[in-house]
């Protein structure tokens, strides 16, 4: 590694795996919101996720997004200043080659100005096309030739960015900034006066651009600025934490190539994920929009259908086909799960919106 990049090391946490048989850690990004609700008593139960939330046993773990989460479950601890390099994995998981350069996660965004502050949205519904994306990333490669800036294109609403400049540099992720103030989430670090400059002239380059223009004319929003995260190196020291992945995310699939584990989409039942013993990891990812989105009603739709596909989860714990769940809501904290546990009928149930994170 070059000298003067962030440092990764593997973190000495770990919840403690069962010594044998089949475990499941199951990330649910906006299991727990946080979403705004008038009134709870007019929305539907829960049932198994309520019991589930009732009978496992809660505990801490660290970082609250689902990349973080996933960065720590591998055994990242990051050096202060920098971020998991988690913008590098993705870019392998999205199929490019691999290199020693450093990358950052950029994501396409609208800003809004309202009052004296910018309110920053993605552009997942906006109509944004792959053909608009390249003409933006056209613009700033030539613009930042001098620097050598690289854009490659995974998708309209997900690039990976690279400069010859090394920085050590701190983001936040784009779910911690959707709907909110920007500038307070800006880059900290030595080096963030020049990447907030970077992103100023991105903004400015792209405001009167053909492409921002004709979607003027078409009624459509402008794309008007990037958000950059998980900048760093790419990694092959990486623990092996797990026998089998199901997720659909470029970061599951990053961190599955670098480390040889097998990686598949989500089934549609749980119990085809446990032919045999083994550590598996899943993501259910379809929670996190309607938190971003703030749509209780779209949350209460996805929630209903993950109500559902739990109770299959449930009756693999009763009939020992699976030994342990631990479920991360992706915010500091993980229910722990076991056919044991499972017998606490004493344990009060609560409607999960009454335990929904408080907005900040």
């Amino acid at each position: 590694m070059k000298e003067g990049l962030c440092v990764y090391a593997l973190s000495s946490w770990r919840a403690d795996p069962l010594s044998r048989g089949s475990s499941l850690d199951l990330l649910v990004p906006g299991l727990l919101g946080p979403l705004p609700v008038s009134d709870p008593g007019s929305l539907p139960k829960l049932p198994i996720l309520e019991k589930t939330m009732a009978r496992g046993y809660q505990h801490e773990a660290p970082d609250g997004d689902l990349e973080t989460t996933l960065m720590s479950l591998f055994g990242f601890q990051r050096d202060t200043d920098c971020d998991y390099p988690h913008g590098a994995l993705s870019r392998i998981g999205d199929g490019f080659e691999a290199d020693e350069r450093f990358w950052f996660l950029a994501e396409p965004v609208l800003l809004r100005p309202d009052k004296d502050r910018l309110l920053l949205f993605d552009s997942m519904d906006l109509s944004f096309s792959v053909g608009e994306a390249e003409a933006l990333a056209g613009l700033c490669i030539e613009h930042f030739r001098d620097e050598g800036l690289r854009l490659e294109i995974a998708d309209a609403h997900r690039w990976y960015l690279s400069t010859n400049l090394e920085p050590r540099l701190e983001t936040s992720n784009l779910g911690d900034v959707v709907g909110r103030n920007m500038d307070l989430f800006l880059p900290s670090g030595p080096d963030a006066r020049r990447w907030r400059s970077l992103t100023n002239e991105i903004q400015m380059l792209w405001h009167d651009s053909r492409v921002n223009r004709m979607r003027e004319e078409a009624g459509k929003l402008p794309i008007n600025g990037i958000w950059l995260s998980g900048g760093g190196v790419l990694t092959t020291d990486v623990s092996r934490p797990y026998d089998r992945i199901y997720a659909h995310h470029p970061l599951a699939a990053g961190l599955a190539a670098t480390t040889g584990i097998p990686c598949t989409g989500l089934p549609d039942k749980p119990d085809k994920m446990f032919g045999e013993a083994g550590r598996v990891l899943a993501i259910y990812p379809e929670l996190v929009r309607p938190v971003w989105n703030a749509s209780i009603q779209d949350w209460v739709e996805t929630a209903v259908r993950l109500d559902d596909w739990v109770k299959n989860l449930l009756a693999c714990l009763r009939e020992k086909s699976l030994d342990e769940v631990r479920i991360y809501p992706c915010n500091g904290r993980f229910i722990q799960l076991t056919p044991r546990g499972l017998r606490r009928f004493w344990k009060r149930q609560l409607p999960l919106i009454k335990q929904f994170d408080q907005l900040a």
